[in-house]
């Protein structure tokens, strides 16, 4: 029996998780992706728990449902899923291939806000400005 057999994680298809959303929806899917990365594209329905932040706020999951953890290729949901089993969660799903296997398969994900419209204000004046300074300069 393998380590991941023992502790309850195991792997997942995009297309097996396809069904699984179309028959129950989305909510046991946890996007840990950074915010920055969703400010580009969502999975639809998804939780958000981002990695930087996962062990304070999975207490969101109840523990007795499958979980199916998913970042942009896998690497992060792996870290996030041996935690949640390690937290005596009962089945977790790491996705093989996290987001860009899902847009590969040609499932839709969601467009985000926008890297402009989650920066704060100031800081966007601010790199405004530095452009605009920039470009004076390389113009005299």
């Amino acid at each position: 029996m393998s380590e991941s057999k023992k502790m309850n994680v195991d792997y997942i298809s995009v297309k097996d998780l396809k069904s699984i959303v179309e028959k129950h929806g989305a909510d046991n899917v946890i996007d840990i992706r950074e915010s920055i990365e969703l400010a580009l594209e969502k999975f639809p329905g998804s939780q958000h728990i981002p990695l930087s932040s996962f062990e304070q706020n999975i207490s969101q999951h109840k523990k007795n449902k499958e979980a199916y953890i998913f970042c942009r290729s896998g690497a992060r949901a792996k870290t996030a899923a041996y935690k949640m089993a390690n937290r005596g969660f009962k089945k977790v799903y790491i996705v093989d291939g996290g987001i860009e296997a899902w847009k590969r398969a040609g499932f839709k994900v969601e467009k985000g806000e926008g890297l402009f419209k989650m920066m704060p204000k100031r800081f966007i004046i601010g790199l405004l400005t530095l452009i605009a300074l920039a470009a004076y300069f390389l113009r005299s």
